[in-house]
């Protein structure tokens, strides 16, 4: 080989090799830049996470916080519900001691009930004997007005009334009945009535029959009704209001 020759691939070699030397230096620019840019997005990535753990460690501290607070309000309502348990049970005993009084309370005033129904049972049967014995006389009567009534007769008709209470023979002290109607004859318009007026009556003992409800053996506390004999004042023939001085 001549050295001309030599010289020319030489030069080609060094051509090739300058070519190369150009490609590694552009290839290694080239990896440059995506170094750089990876380093970018790690740097920018790192901020991020930064930010983001920061945030994360925000949020963890700030949720123990609230769990702090969510054990003390447990707590707290674990108190409230003993002491509102305590207060019920305390009212459940209240109501049961209550109740129970209650029941004593009715158990006594049912007792009571009976014992006044038993007291007016034996008054009534009194007061009927003691009518009996004056069947179909007449006597002068001494009683307190004490209102006006309204009756149906045994033809249908109504006719009026007026109530006496505390009767006694004129003269007497014993009471013969608590209380007694009378039909309201004219001669009672006369002597002006008034509640509480002390009235003296000279009539006639006249039994008649009427439906009972109220005492044992008159079908106590049933619906059911019996007739029995009782006695009322009739054909009275002297009227006298003695509060008043008023007498026909």
């Amino acid at each position: 080989m001549s050295e001309v020759e030599s010289t020319l691939l030489d030069k080609q070699k060094l051509k090739i090799a300058n070519k190369r030397t150009e490609d590694l230096q552009r290839m290694h620019n080239q990896a440059q830049e995506h170094i750089n840019k990876l380093s970018e997005i790690i740097n920018r990535t790192n901020l991020e996470l930064i930010d983001k753990n920061d945030t994360i460690l925000n949020l963890v501290e700030r949720i123990k916080a609230e769990l702090i607070n969510s054990d003390e309000q447990i707590n707290t309502l674990n108190i409230l519900a003993k002491e509102s348990v305590q207060s019920i049970e305390k009212l459940n005993d209240y109501i049961i001691v209550h109740e129970k009084r209650i029941r004593e309370q009715k158990i006594r005033e049912q007792k009571m009930t009976e014992e006044i129904q038993r007291i007016e049972r034996n008054e009534a049967i009194k007061f009927r004997r003691n009518l009996e014995k004056l069947k179909n006389e007449t006597h002068t009567f001494i009683g307190r007005y004490v209102r006006e009534g309204r009756k149906r007769n045994v033809i249908g008709t109504i006719e009026s009334t007026i109530l006496l209470r505390d009767i006694k023979l004129s003269g007497c002290e014993d009471i013969l009945s608590d209380h007694i109607w009378i039909n309201k004859h004219p001669k009672f318009e006369k002597i002006n009535l008034q509640e509480n007026d002390l009235i003296e009556i000279s009539a006639q003992v006249v039994p008649y029959e009427k439906i009972a409800r109220r005492y044992e053996g008159m079908c106590l506390g049933t619906k059911d009704s019996k007739t029995i004999i009782d006695y009322r004042l009739a054909y009275p023939t002297r009227v006298k209001n003695l509060s008043k001085n008023l007498f026909i």
